[in-house]
């Protein structure tokens, strides 16, 4: 298992393709060229997670936003865009649970955030997707709409989303204030591993 870094056409499309499979939305190819895409692979090279951070506005997430909600949110009066990023086409197969790989997704995100020196950053989940709502709570976001979206370009139809933002100040803080988050993945990674040898030395005995 490795990280890669997307940047040619062709590897951007592919990882649109798999992409719309997962998050039922095409990302439109110049989103992608002003984000680091990262994919996690495994040694026939295929996906089996990502994740793009979009680091200059546009963002979707804020496409999504009434005017007045944005001129009334103290985050976007606060930060400038310019101090602002995005995460979206975030996945990770759930199969890449053991041998620690959970664990490595999860820090290389944590550490491709900070890299970008940003000061907050904005994402979208679906409503029926409350598991990535679990997930971004490490970072202690506030939600700054929940309801339905427009459609934006890429996307099949309207949809019912929820829009958080959170200050990167909270991500530093993160691995003090929950460190069951990377922790339970590093653990669970061990755990799978002692059952994977017990069955193993069985299977030899």
């Amino acid at each position: 298992m490795e990280f890669l870094q997307l940047r040619s056409l062709q590897d951007l499309k592919k990882f649109q393709s798999v992409a719309r499979k997962i998050h039922k939305t095409e990302f439109p190819i110049d989103y992608l060229k002003r984000s680091k895409v990262i994919v996690y692979v495994d040694e026939n090279r295929k996906f089996r997670g990502g994740y793009a951070l979009a680091h200059k506005a546009p963002f979707r997430s804020m496409e999504y936003l009434a005017p007045q909600i944005i001129n009334a949110e103290s985050y976007f009066k606060k930060f400038d865009l310019n101090d602002i990023f995005e995460i979206n086409c975030l996945w990770l197969d759930p199969r890449m649970s053991g041998q620690g790989n959970s664990f490595q997704f999860w820090l290389r995100l944590y550490r491709d955030m900070i890299s970008l020196r940003k000061k907050a950053f904005i994402y979208t989940y679906e409503l029926n997707r409350p598991h990535l709502g679990r997930i971004y709570s490490v970072a202690k976001p506030k939600v700054i709409y929940k309801g339905k979206t427009p459609k934006l370009s890429g996307n099949t139809n309207e949809d019912w989303n929820v829009i958080e933002m959170a200050t990167m100040n909270n991500i530093y803080l993160a691995p003090i204030r929950s460190p069951s988050f990377l922790l339970k993945r590093l653990l669970l990674s061990k755990w799978i591993r002692k059952i994977n040898r017990t069955s193993l030395n069985l299977l030899k005995s």
